[in-house]
C-alpha cells in the first residue's frame, strides 16, 4: 500500500493578525495551532497606545497581551516558539517582512 506523503505532510499556514483580535481576545495566539502568526510592529504599537490611553475592556486586554508578550520574548528577537507548536513572528514595517 503506497501512501502519498504530500497528503501526509501538514501545511504550514501563515495568519497575519490586526489588533482588533488581539483587543477582542488577548489569549488568541492558542488558536493558531502549529502555524505561523505574524504581528507587524505597527500593530504592537497600536495594541501599546490602546494599553496607555483606552478605556475599559480594550484597555485590560491590550495589557494583558502586552504581558503575555514579555513573557514569551525574554530574549530579544523577531520570532519565538509557542508552546502550541506555532510560530510567533514579528515583522518589521514593510511588506518585505511578511
Amino acid at each position: 500500500m503506497n501512501k502519498n506523503p504530500a497528503k501526509e505532510a501538514t501545511i504550514l499556514k501563515k495568519y497575519i493578525v490586526d489588533a482588533s483580535v488581539f483587543l477582542f481576545a488577548p489569549y488568541a495566539l492558542g488558536a493558531f495551532d502549529d502555524n505561523e502568526v505574524i504581528i507587524a510592529k505597527s500593530t504592537l504599537r497600536q495594541i501599546t497606545e490602546t494599553a496607555h490611553k483606552g478605556t475599559g475592556e480594550s484597555r485590560a486586554n491590550a495589557i494583558e497581551f502586552s504581558r503575555l508578550l514579555d513573557s514569551l520574548f525574554d530574549s530579544p528577537g523577531a520570532s519565538v516558539s509557542l508552546e502550541n507548536g506555532g510560530l510567533l513572528v514579528i515583522a518589521g514595517h514593510g511588506s518585505e517582512d511578511i
